[in-house]
Protein backbone atom coordinates (compact mmCIF):
# COMPACT_ATOMS: atom_id res chain seq x y z
CA UNK A 1 0.00 0.00 0.00
CA UNK A 2 2.91 2.14 0.53
CA UNK A 3 4.11 2.48 -2.75
CA UNK A 4 0.29 3.02 -4.60
CA UNK A 5 -0.46 6.65 -2.73
CA UNK A 6 -3.40 6.91 -5.56
CA UNK A 7 -4.86 3.67 -4.24
CA UNK A 8 -8.23 4.21 -2.21
CA UNK A 9 -10.10 0.93 -2.34
CA UNK A 10 -9.43 -2.76 -2.38
CA UNK A 11 -12.93 -4.05 -4.31
CA UNK A 12 -13.84 -7.16 -3.27
CA UNK A 13 -15.96 -9.21 -5.34
CA UNK A 14 -16.48 -12.65 -3.42
CA UNK A 15 -15.99 -12.30 0.34
CA UNK A 16 -15.67 -15.60 1.04
CA UNK A 17 -12.31 -16.00 3.16
CA UNK A 18 -12.09 -12.39 3.65
CA UNK A 19 -15.13 -11.49 5.81
CA UNK A 20 -12.55 -10.47 8.90
CA UNK A 21 -10.46 -8.24 6.66
CA UNK A 22 -13.81 -6.20 6.13
CA UNK A 23 -13.62 -3.65 8.62
CA UNK A 24 -10.54 -2.60 7.06
CA UNK A 25 -11.76 0.90 5.27
CA UNK A 26 -9.46 -0.03 2.19
CA UNK A 27 -11.18 -2.79 1.92
CA UNK A 28 -14.70 -3.15 0.72
CA UNK A 29 -17.40 -5.15 -1.55
CA UNK A 30 -18.69 -3.25 -4.45
CA UNK A 31 -22.25 -3.04 -3.46
CA UNK A 32 -21.13 -0.94 -0.28
CA UNK A 33 -18.56 1.03 -3.23
CA UNK A 34 -21.84 1.97 -4.83
CA UNK A 35 -23.88 3.44 -1.70
CA UNK A 36 -20.91 5.41 -1.09
CA UNK A 37 -21.60 7.20 -4.23
CA UNK A 38 -17.54 5.94 -5.54
CA UNK A 39 -19.11 4.17 -8.69
CA UNK A 40 -19.45 6.22 -11.43
CA UNK A 41 -23.37 6.61 -12.19
CA UNK A 42 -24.38 4.11 -15.55
CA UNK A 43 -25.20 7.50 -17.18
CA UNK A 44 -21.82 9.21 -17.03
CA UNK A 45 -19.95 5.60 -17.64
CA UNK A 46 -22.14 5.49 -21.04
CA UNK A 47 -21.56 9.21 -22.29
CA UNK A 48 -17.66 8.16 -21.63
CA UNK A 49 -18.11 4.99 -23.78
CA UNK A 50 -19.40 6.55 -26.42
CA UNK A 51 -17.28 9.90 -26.49
CA UNK A 52 -13.89 6.77 -27.24
CA UNK A 53 -12.43 7.32 -30.89
CA UNK A 54 -13.98 3.69 -32.42
CA UNK A 55 -10.94 3.85 -33.89
CA UNK A 56 -8.41 4.43 -31.16
CA UNK A 57 -6.03 1.84 -30.06
CA UNK A 58 -7.63 -0.54 -27.38
CA UNK A 59 -5.04 -3.15 -26.94
CA UNK A 60 -1.53 -4.05 -28.18
CA UNK A 61 -0.96 -7.82 -28.36
CA UNK A 62 2.33 -8.78 -30.00
CA UNK A 63 2.60 -11.47 -32.29
CA UNK A 64 4.36 -14.57 -31.69
CA UNK A 65 8.06 -13.68 -33.16
CA UNK A 66 8.47 -16.81 -35.30
CA UNK A 67 10.01 -15.32 -37.92
CA UNK A 68 11.37 -12.33 -36.14
CA UNK A 69 11.33 -9.81 -33.31
CA UNK A 70 8.04 -9.77 -31.55
CA UNK A 71 6.13 -6.58 -33.03
CA UNK A 72 2.99 -4.57 -30.66
CA UNK A 73 0.23 -5.11 -33.05
CA UNK A 74 -2.45 -1.98 -32.42
CA UNK A 75 -5.70 -3.60 -32.29
CA UNK A 76 -8.60 -0.59 -32.29
CA UNK A 77 -12.05 -0.49 -30.46
CA UNK A 78 -13.51 -1.24 -34.02
CA UNK A 79 -11.38 -4.29 -34.26
CA UNK A 80 -12.33 -6.22 -31.25
CA UNK A 81 -16.34 -5.37 -32.17
CA UNK A 82 -15.61 -6.78 -35.78
CA UNK A 83 -13.90 -9.86 -34.91
CA UNK A 84 -16.97 -11.50 -33.17
CA UNK A 85 -19.08 -10.24 -34.90
CA UNK A 86 -17.99 -11.76 -38.31
CA UNK A 87 -16.99 -15.36 -36.13
CA UNK A 88 -20.72 -15.34 -34.15
CA UNK A 89 -22.07 -15.51 -37.35
CA UNK A 90 -20.77 -19.18 -38.35
CA UNK A 91 -19.90 -20.06 -34.85
CA UNK A 92 -23.60 -20.45 -33.71
CA UNK A 93 -22.05 -20.46 -29.87
CA UNK A 94 -24.60 -19.78 -27.66
CA UNK A 95 -25.20 -19.01 -23.72
CA UNK A 96 -25.61 -22.67 -22.82
CA UNK A 97 -21.63 -23.16 -24.12
CA UNK A 98 -18.97 -23.43 -22.13
CA UNK A 99 -14.86 -23.47 -22.86
CA UNK A 100 -11.91 -24.04 -21.53
CA UNK A 101 -9.07 -21.09 -21.65
CA UNK A 102 -5.47 -22.15 -21.22
CA UNK A 103 -3.92 -20.61 -23.78
CA UNK A 104 -1.85 -17.19 -22.43
CA UNK A 105 -4.06 -14.36 -22.99
CA UNK A 106 -1.13 -12.50 -24.84
CA UNK A 107 -2.16 -14.90 -27.65
CA UNK A 108 -4.74 -13.19 -30.01
CA UNK A 109 -6.94 -16.70 -30.75
CA UNK A 110 -7.18 -17.25 -27.43
CA UNK A 111 -7.83 -13.57 -26.50
CA UNK A 112 -10.77 -13.68 -28.55
CA UNK A 113 -12.44 -17.09 -27.76
CA UNK A 114 -12.27 -16.63 -24.03
CA UNK A 115 -12.49 -12.91 -23.83
CA UNK A 116 -13.86 -10.89 -26.54
CA UNK A 117 -16.17 -13.34 -28.46
CA UNK A 118 -17.42 -14.56 -24.95
CA UNK A 119 -18.75 -11.10 -24.18
CA UNK A 120 -20.43 -10.94 -27.35
CA UNK A 121 -22.08 -13.94 -27.17
CA UNK A 122 -22.21 -14.65 -23.01
CA UNK A 123 -21.00 -18.36 -22.66
CA UNK A 124 -19.05 -19.91 -20.14
CA UNK A 125 -15.87 -19.71 -20.00
CA UNK A 126 -13.26 -21.53 -17.06
CA UNK A 127 -10.23 -20.66 -16.85
CA UNK A 128 -7.64 -23.64 -16.41
CA UNK A 129 -4.01 -23.39 -15.00
CA UNK A 130 -2.51 -24.12 -18.10
CA UNK A 131 0.57 -26.47 -19.42
CA UNK A 132 0.66 -29.63 -18.04
CA UNK A 133 -2.65 -29.34 -16.26
CA UNK A 134 -4.50 -29.11 -19.70
CA UNK A 135 -5.53 -32.85 -19.63
CA UNK A 136 -7.05 -32.76 -16.10
CA UNK A 137 -8.72 -29.41 -16.75
CA UNK A 138 -10.66 -30.64 -20.20
CA UNK A 139 -11.81 -34.06 -18.33
CA UNK A 140 -13.31 -31.83 -15.65
CA UNK A 141 -15.11 -29.01 -17.63
CA UNK A 142 -15.64 -31.30 -20.72
CA UNK A 143 -16.08 -28.11 -22.75
CA UNK A 144 -18.78 -27.23 -25.66
CA UNK A 145 -16.37 -25.38 -27.41
CA UNK A 146 -13.04 -26.24 -27.58
CA UNK A 147 -9.94 -24.25 -29.47
CA UNK A 148 -6.94 -26.18 -29.81
CA UNK A 149 -3.65 -25.37 -31.36
CA UNK A 150 -2.03 -28.29 -33.52
CA UNK A 151 0.25 -29.54 -31.15
CA UNK A 152 -2.82 -29.70 -28.53
CA UNK A 153 -4.08 -32.25 -31.03
CA UNK A 154 -1.37 -33.90 -31.96
CA UNK A 155 -0.26 -34.73 -28.19
CA UNK A 156 -3.71 -35.88 -27.95
CA UNK A 157 -3.69 -38.29 -30.18
CA UNK A 158 -0.30 -39.83 -29.13
CA UNK A 159 -1.89 -40.13 -26.06
CA UNK A 160 -4.63 -42.30 -27.22
CA UNK A 161 -2.00 -44.77 -29.12
CA UNK A 162 -0.07 -45.04 -26.07
CA UNK A 163 -2.89 -46.16 -24.45
CA UNK A 164 -3.88 -48.67 -27.03
CA UNK A 165 -0.53 -50.23 -27.31
CA UNK A 166 -1.01 -51.03 -23.77
CA UNK A 167 -4.01 -52.53 -23.89
CA UNK A 168 -5.28 -55.80 -24.02
CA UNK A 169 -5.75 -57.76 -27.40
CA UNK A 170 -9.45 -57.73 -26.96
CA UNK A 171 -9.55 -53.86 -26.30
CA UNK A 172 -7.02 -53.07 -29.08
CA UNK A 173 -9.08 -54.87 -31.86
CA UNK A 174 -12.04 -53.31 -30.77
CA UNK A 175 -10.72 -49.88 -30.76
CA UNK A 176 -9.33 -50.72 -34.33
CA UNK A 177 -12.61 -52.20 -35.58
CA UNK A 178 -14.85 -48.97 -34.73
CA UNK A 179 -11.70 -46.48 -35.56
CA UNK A 180 -11.94 -47.76 -38.78
CA UNK A 181 -15.73 -47.47 -39.41
CA UNK A 182 -15.91 -43.92 -38.06
CA UNK A 183 -13.14 -43.42 -40.66
CA UNK A 184 -15.16 -44.58 -43.53
CA UNK A 185 -18.47 -42.27 -42.23
CA UNK A 186 -16.41 -39.35 -41.74
CA UNK A 187 -16.16 -38.07 -45.57
CA UNK A 188 -19.97 -37.86 -45.10
CA UNK A 189 -20.70 -36.51 -41.55
CA UNK A 190 -18.28 -33.66 -42.69
CA UNK A 191 -20.83 -32.90 -45.89
CA UNK A 192 -23.76 -33.11 -43.78
CA UNK A 193 -24.92 -36.41 -45.51
CA UNK A 194 -24.77 -39.02 -42.79
CA UNK A 195 -27.27 -41.94 -43.55
CA UNK A 196 -29.56 -44.01 -41.89
CA UNK A 197 -27.45 -46.89 -41.87
CA UNK A 198 -24.20 -44.61 -41.03
CA UNK A 199 -26.00 -43.20 -37.87
CA UNK A 200 -27.10 -46.21 -36.41
CA UNK A 201 -22.93 -47.62 -36.66
CA UNK A 202 -22.13 -44.30 -35.13
CA UNK A 203 -24.21 -45.01 -32.40
CA UNK A 204 -23.07 -48.46 -31.29
CA UNK A 205 -19.44 -47.03 -32.07
CA UNK A 206 -20.38 -44.07 -29.68
CA UNK A 207 -21.21 -46.88 -27.37
CA UNK A 208 -18.37 -49.30 -27.88
CA UNK A 209 -15.66 -46.68 -28.32
CA UNK A 210 -16.17 -43.20 -29.01
CA UNK A 211 -17.50 -42.19 -25.76
CA UNK A 212 -15.10 -43.68 -23.60
CA UNK A 213 -12.10 -42.10 -25.65
CA UNK A 214 -13.96 -39.09 -25.99
CA UNK A 215 -14.45 -38.63 -21.94
CA UNK A 216 -11.18 -39.38 -21.25
CA UNK A 217 -9.48 -36.56 -23.27
CA UNK A 218 -12.76 -33.90 -22.29
CA UNK A 219 -13.96 -33.75 -25.22
CA UNK A 220 -17.20 -35.55 -24.88
CA UNK A 221 -19.47 -32.80 -25.14
CA UNK A 222 -17.62 -31.09 -27.91
CA UNK A 223 -20.29 -29.48 -30.16
CA UNK A 224 -17.87 -27.23 -32.22
CA UNK A 225 -14.15 -28.11 -31.97
CA UNK A 226 -11.28 -25.25 -33.70
CA UNK A 227 -7.95 -26.06 -34.49
CA UNK A 228 -5.81 -22.54 -35.54
CA UNK A 229 -2.23 -20.97 -35.06
CA UNK A 230 -0.58 -22.45 -37.14
CA UNK A 231 -1.13 -25.66 -39.74
CA UNK A 232 -2.26 -29.32 -39.19
CA UNK A 233 -1.95 -32.76 -40.09
CA UNK A 234 -4.72 -33.68 -42.60
CA UNK A 235 -4.33 -36.99 -40.86
CA UNK A 236 -4.62 -35.73 -37.77
CA UNK A 237 -7.95 -33.75 -38.40
CA UNK A 238 -9.14 -37.31 -39.70
CA UNK A 239 -8.49 -38.98 -36.80
CA UNK A 240 -11.03 -36.77 -34.37
CA UNK A 241 -13.61 -36.67 -37.35
CA UNK A 242 -13.40 -40.69 -37.15
CA UNK A 243 -14.07 -40.24 -33.32
CA UNK A 244 -16.85 -37.84 -33.70
CA UNK A 245 -14.78 -34.48 -32.56
CA UNK A 246 -16.05 -32.51 -35.37
CA UNK A 247 -12.68 -30.34 -35.52
CA UNK A 248 -12.70 -27.21 -38.24
CA UNK A 249 -10.07 -25.15 -38.89
CA UNK A 250 -9.97 -21.47 -39.23
CA UNK A 251 -7.28 -19.17 -39.97
CA UNK A 252 -6.02 -15.52 -38.89
CA UNK A 253 -3.23 -13.81 -37.14
CA UNK A 254 -2.92 -11.13 -34.76
CA UNK A 255 -2.74 -8.11 -37.39
CA UNK A 256 -6.29 -9.07 -38.35
CA UNK A 257 -7.55 -9.75 -35.20
CA UNK A 258 -7.29 -13.54 -35.22
CA UNK A 259 -10.02 -14.39 -37.69
CA UNK A 260 -10.19 -14.17 -41.70
CA UNK A 261 -11.19 -17.57 -42.52
CA UNK A 262 -13.16 -20.46 -41.58
CA UNK A 263 -14.48 -23.86 -42.33
CA UNK A 264 -17.92 -24.46 -42.26
CA UNK A 265 -20.19 -26.75 -40.53
CA UNK A 266 -21.49 -29.01 -43.67
CA UNK A 267 -19.00 -28.55 -46.38
CA UNK A 268 -14.92 -29.91 -44.04
CA UNK A 269 -12.24 -29.77 -46.84
CA UNK A 270 -9.43 -31.47 -44.80
CA UNK A 271 -6.51 -29.35 -46.39
CA UNK A 272 -8.11 -25.98 -46.44
CA UNK A 273 -8.83 -23.47 -43.49
CA UNK A 274 -12.30 -22.26 -44.94
CA UNK A 275 -13.74 -19.63 -46.57
CA UNK A 276 -13.71 -16.04 -45.94
CA UNK A 277 -15.98 -14.99 -42.79
CA UNK A 278 -18.90 -12.32 -43.30
CA UNK A 279 -17.41 -8.92 -44.34
CA UNK A 280 -13.47 -10.18 -45.21
CA UNK A 281 -12.05 -10.10 -48.17
CA UNK A 282 -9.04 -12.46 -49.42
CA UNK A 283 -6.84 -12.29 -52.09
CA UNK A 284 -3.80 -13.66 -53.84
CA UNK A 285 -0.82 -11.57 -54.39
CA UNK A 286 0.96 -12.30 -57.79
CA UNK A 287 4.11 -14.04 -55.70
CA UNK A 288 1.52 -16.50 -53.98
CA UNK A 289 1.03 -14.02 -50.61
CA UNK A 290 -2.72 -14.34 -49.13
CA UNK A 291 -3.77 -10.76 -48.48
CA UNK A 292 -6.98 -9.57 -46.22
CA UNK A 293 -8.96 -6.88 -45.93
CA UNK A 294 -11.92 -6.14 -43.43
CA UNK A 295 -13.05 -3.93 -40.41
CA UNK A 296 -10.49 -6.25 -38.02
CA UNK A 297 -7.51 -5.17 -39.60
CA UNK A 298 -5.50 -3.58 -37.33
CA UNK A 299 -4.05 -0.06 -36.86
CA UNK A 300 -0.84 -0.89 -37.13
CA UNK A 301 2.26 -1.47 -34.91
CA UNK A 302 3.40 0.22 -31.82
CA UNK A 303 6.36 2.84 -32.97
CA UNK A 304 7.58 0.99 -36.06
CA UNK A 305 5.80 3.09 -38.96
CA UNK A 306 7.94 1.21 -41.71
CA UNK A 307 7.25 -2.54 -40.31
CA UNK A 308 3.11 -0.82 -40.57
CA UNK A 309 3.68 0.32 -44.10
CA UNK A 310 4.88 -3.41 -45.01
CA UNK A 311 1.98 -4.65 -43.36
CA UNK A 312 -0.71 -2.46 -44.88
CA UNK A 313 -1.15 -0.87 -48.33
CA UNK A 314 -2.93 2.47 -49.48
CA UNK A 315 -5.91 0.00 -50.00
CA UNK A 316 -6.72 -1.31 -46.96
CA UNK A 317 -5.05 -4.78 -47.68
CA UNK A 318 -3.32 -6.65 -45.23
CA UNK A 319 0.13 -8.27 -46.78
CA UNK A 320 -0.54 -11.89 -44.24
CA UNK A 321 2.98 -13.10 -44.90
CA UNK A 322 1.64 -16.46 -46.17
CA UNK A 323 1.30 -18.29 -49.06
CA UNK A 324 -1.54 -19.81 -49.87
CA UNK A 325 -4.02 -20.55 -53.09
CA UNK A 326 -8.03 -19.78 -53.73
CA UNK A 327 -10.02 -22.42 -55.27
CA UNK A 328 -12.88 -21.59 -57.06
CA UNK A 329 -15.24 -21.75 -54.15
CA UNK A 330 -13.71 -19.99 -51.84
CA UNK A 331 -11.63 -22.30 -50.13
CA UNK A 332 -8.38 -21.17 -48.87
CA UNK A 333 -5.41 -23.64 -48.31
CA UNK A 334 -2.30 -22.41 -46.74
CA UNK A 335 0.87 -23.79 -48.12
CA UNK A 336 3.80 -21.58 -45.86
CA UNK A 337 5.22 -18.93 -44.23
CA UNK A 338 6.78 -17.11 -46.87
CA UNK A 339 9.64 -16.74 -45.18
CA UNK A 340 10.02 -19.93 -44.47
CA UNK A 341 10.16 -21.46 -47.74
CA UNK A 342 13.05 -23.48 -48.51
CA UNK A 343 15.08 -23.06 -52.15
CA UNK A 344 17.36 -25.75 -52.18
CA UNK A 345 20.60 -25.02 -54.09
CA UNK A 346 19.12 -26.59 -57.21
CA UNK A 347 16.15 -24.35 -56.81
CA UNK A 348 13.76 -26.21 -56.06
CA UNK A 349 10.91 -24.31 -53.84
CA UNK A 350 9.78 -26.43 -51.07
CA UNK A 351 7.04 -25.85 -48.09
CA UNK A 352 8.53 -27.20 -44.69
CA UNK A 353 5.34 -27.11 -43.06
CA UNK A 354 3.26 -30.02 -45.38
CA UNK A 355 6.56 -32.49 -44.61
CA UNK A 356 7.33 -31.00 -40.89
CA UNK A 357 3.11 -32.02 -40.55
CA UNK A 358 3.64 -35.57 -42.15
CA UNK A 359 6.34 -36.83 -39.97
CA UNK A 360 4.69 -35.33 -36.49
CA UNK A 361 1.29 -37.57 -37.67
CA UNK A 362 3.78 -40.27 -36.21
CA UNK A 363 2.64 -40.52 -32.03
CA UNK A 364 6.53 -40.94 -31.81
CA UNK A 365 7.66 -37.48 -33.28
CA UNK A 366 6.84 -34.22 -30.96
CA UNK A 367 8.78 -31.62 -33.11
CA UNK A 368 10.53 -31.76 -36.33
CA UNK A 369 12.16 -28.94 -38.44
CA UNK A 370 13.04 -29.39 -41.89
CA UNK A 371 16.46 -27.53 -42.69
CA UNK A 372 17.40 -27.09 -46.23
CA UNK A 373 17.64 -23.60 -47.64
CA UNK A 374 20.78 -22.74 -50.52
CA UNK A 375 21.53 -26.92 -49.31
CA UNK A 376 22.39 -29.81 -51.37
CA UNK A 377 19.70 -31.73 -49.96
CA UNK A 378 17.00 -31.63 -47.10
CA UNK A 379 17.18 -32.70 -43.48
CA UNK A 380 15.44 -32.40 -40.36
CA UNK A 381 15.66 -31.52 -36.95
CA UNK A 382 13.16 -34.33 -34.94
CA UNK A 383 12.32 -33.91 -31.25
CA UNK A 384 11.11 -37.23 -29.78
CA UNK A 385 7.44 -37.61 -27.79
CA UNK A 386 9.24 -38.60 -24.82
CA UNK A 387 5.78 -39.94 -23.32
CA UNK A 388 4.86 -42.65 -25.88
CA UNK A 389 8.81 -43.24 -27.02
CA UNK A 390 9.60 -44.23 -23.44
CA UNK A 391 6.47 -46.55 -23.02
CA UNK A 392 7.86 -47.78 -26.61
CA UNK A 393 11.31 -48.21 -24.50
CA UNK A 394 10.23 -50.02 -21.61
CA UNK A 395 7.69 -52.58 -23.31
CA UNK A 396 11.20 -53.57 -25.27
CA UNK A 397 12.91 -53.57 -21.97
CA UNK A 398 15.22 -50.75 -23.12
CA UNK A 399 16.67 -48.59 -19.82
CA UNK A 400 17.21 -45.42 -19.97
CA UNK A 401 17.37 -42.65 -17.33
CA UNK A 402 16.96 -38.71 -19.07
CA UNK A 403 15.45 -37.55 -22.62
CA UNK A 404 18.74 -37.04 -23.78
CA UNK A 405 19.65 -40.58 -23.20
CA UNK A 406 16.59 -41.84 -24.65
CA UNK A 407 16.87 -40.11 -27.89
CA UNK A 408 20.57 -41.21 -27.84
CA UNK A 409 19.61 -44.90 -27.95
CA UNK A 410 20.42 -46.61 -31.72
CA UNK A 411 16.90 -48.56 -31.14
CA UNK A 412 14.95 -45.06 -31.03
CA UNK A 413 17.14 -44.01 -34.01
CA UNK A 414 15.91 -47.13 -35.58
CA UNK A 415 12.50 -46.24 -34.76
CA UNK A 416 12.16 -42.93 -35.83
CA UNK A 417 14.21 -43.79 -39.55
CA UNK A 418 11.56 -46.24 -40.33
CA UNK A 419 8.91 -43.67 -39.72
CA UNK A 420 11.05 -41.31 -41.86
CA UNK A 421 11.39 -43.64 -44.55
CA UNK A 422 7.75 -44.20 -44.37
CA UNK A 423 7.42 -40.55 -44.95
CA UNK A 424 9.56 -40.14 -48.04
CA UNK A 425 8.13 -42.67 -49.94
CA UNK A 426 4.90 -40.45 -50.41
CA UNK A 427 7.40 -37.28 -51.39
CA UNK A 428 8.90 -35.95 -54.70
CA UNK A 429 12.93 -37.35 -54.92
CA UNK A 430 13.93 -33.52 -54.40
CA UNK A 431 11.60 -33.39 -51.41
CA UNK A 432 12.77 -36.27 -49.17
CA UNK A 433 14.92 -35.88 -46.26
CA UNK A 434 18.49 -37.71 -46.81
CA UNK A 435 19.23 -37.37 -42.85
CA UNK A 436 17.97 -36.34 -39.48
CA UNK A 437 19.26 -35.61 -35.88
CA UNK A 438 17.14 -36.41 -32.98
CA UNK A 439 17.21 -33.38 -30.67
CA UNK A 440 19.16 -33.64 -27.16
CA UNK A 441 16.38 -32.11 -25.40
CA UNK A 442 13.05 -31.01 -25.67
CA UNK A 443 11.96 -27.79 -27.22
CA UNK A 444 11.08 -25.34 -24.48
CA UNK A 445 9.57 -21.98 -24.34
CA UNK A 446 11.89 -20.85 -21.89
CA UNK A 447 14.69 -21.44 -24.10
CA UNK A 448 13.13 -18.97 -26.89
CA UNK A 449 12.91 -22.02 -29.08
CA UNK A 450 8.59 -22.35 -28.78
CA UNK A 451 6.59 -19.35 -28.67
CA UNK A 452 3.71 -19.38 -26.10
CA UNK A 453 1.49 -21.54 -28.22
CA UNK A 454 3.87 -24.07 -29.30
CA UNK A 455 4.82 -23.18 -32.49
CA UNK A 456 8.35 -23.44 -33.58
CA UNK A 457 10.81 -20.58 -33.46
CA UNK A 458 12.60 -21.74 -36.27
CA UNK A 459 15.29 -19.06 -36.67
CA UNK A 460 16.26 -19.30 -33.09
CA UNK A 461 16.05 -23.56 -33.30
CA UNK A 462 18.56 -23.56 -36.04
CA UNK A 463 20.91 -21.52 -34.15
CA UNK A 464 20.27 -23.04 -31.22
CA UNK A 465 21.86 -26.56 -33.14
CA UNK A 466 23.65 -25.58 -35.79
CA UNK A 467 26.33 -27.65 -34.42
CA UNK A 468 23.54 -30.98 -35.61
CA UNK A 469 22.82 -29.36 -38.69
CA UNK A 470 26.22 -28.99 -39.90
CA UNK A 471 27.05 -32.97 -39.27
CA UNK A 472 24.38 -33.44 -41.22
CA UNK A 473 26.10 -31.77 -43.97
CA UNK A 474 29.12 -33.39 -43.57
Amino acid sequence: RGQLPQLRFIVVINTRGVRDQLSDPMITTFAELEALGSVQPIEQWADSVSAIDPNATAIIVYTSGTTGPPKGASLSHTNLLAAPNSFSQVLTATPMDEVLSYLPLCHIAERLNSVINALNVGYVVNFGKGGDSLAADLRDVQPTLFLGVPRVWEKMLASIETRVADASWLKNRMYWFWLRRGERIAPRRMSGELRRVDEIILALGYLFLYRSVRDKLGLRRVRIAMSGSAPIAPKVLEYFWALGVPVREGYGQTENTALATFTPAFDVRIGSVGVALPRVEIAIADDGEILTRSAANFVGYLENPEATAAALDADGWLRTGDIGVLDENGYLSITDRKKDLIITAGGKKISPSEIENALKVSPYVREAVLIGDRRKYLTALIGIESETVGDWASRRFIAYTTYEDLASKPEVRALIDEFVQHVNRNLAQAETIKSFSLLPCELDHENGQLTATQKVKRAAVVSQFSGLIEEMYQ
